[in-house]
C-alpha cells in the first residue's frame, strides 16, 4: 500500500498514535457509501481494536456498519497525518496525534448490504450510512 503524508507537525513528535481502516465503497449504480455521523460525514471503516491488522479492521468495521460479509477490500492508500488538536474520547483534553489511515477500495452489490450493528457509542451519535453519487460527494 502506497504511503501519502498528509502533513508533518513542526517538531514531528505526537502523543499517541490513532489507527483506523476505512473503505471506499461503490456499488451498481455507481452510487458511494457515506458515514453520516451527526452531520460529520467520513468513509465507512473505524478503529483497530487490540490485535488488528487492517485488514481485520475494515471487515469487522463493514459488517458492524452495513452488514457486509464475505467481502475482499482491495487496499489503497495508506495516509498519515499529524493533528495537534484531536480531541479526546471524552470531548475535554486534546493532544498531538499521528492518524494512520489505510483505505480500501471495495465493489459491492446494493443487495448484499444487511443489517447495521452499530455500538453504542455509534448509536449516540445518531450515525447511519447514507448513499450518494460521486457528483453529490464533489459537491
Amino acid at each position: 500500500m502506497d504511503k501519502v503524508i498528509i502533513n508533518t507537525t513542526s517538531d514531528d513528535t505526537y502523543d499517541m498514535k490513532r489507527y483506523k481502516a476505512r473503505a471506499i465503497i461503490k456499488n451498481e449504480d455507481d452510487k458511494i457509501y457515506i458515514m453520516n455521523m451527526n452531520d460529520s460525514f467520513n468513509l465507512p471503516g473505524g478503529t483497530f481494536e487490540d490485535g488488528e491488522n487492517p485488514d481485520i479492521t475494515i471487515r469487522r468495521e463493514l459488517e458492524e456498519e452495513l452488514g457486509l460479509t464475505n467481502i475482499s477490500p482491495k487496499p489503497f492508500k495508506e495516509f498519515w497525518f499529524y493533528h495537534d488538536n484531536f480531541p479526546l474520547d471524552d470531548g475535554k483534553d486534546s493532544n498531538k496525534s499521528l492518524n494512520i489511515i489505510y483505505v480500501y477500495l471495495l465493489n459491492i452489490n446494493s443487495k448484499d448490504i444487511g443489517n447495521s450493528n452499530f455500538t453504542d457509542y455509534e448509536i449516540s451519535l445518531n450515525d447511519k450510512v447514507e448513499v450518494f453519487t460521486i457528483e453529490e460527494v464533489i459537491d
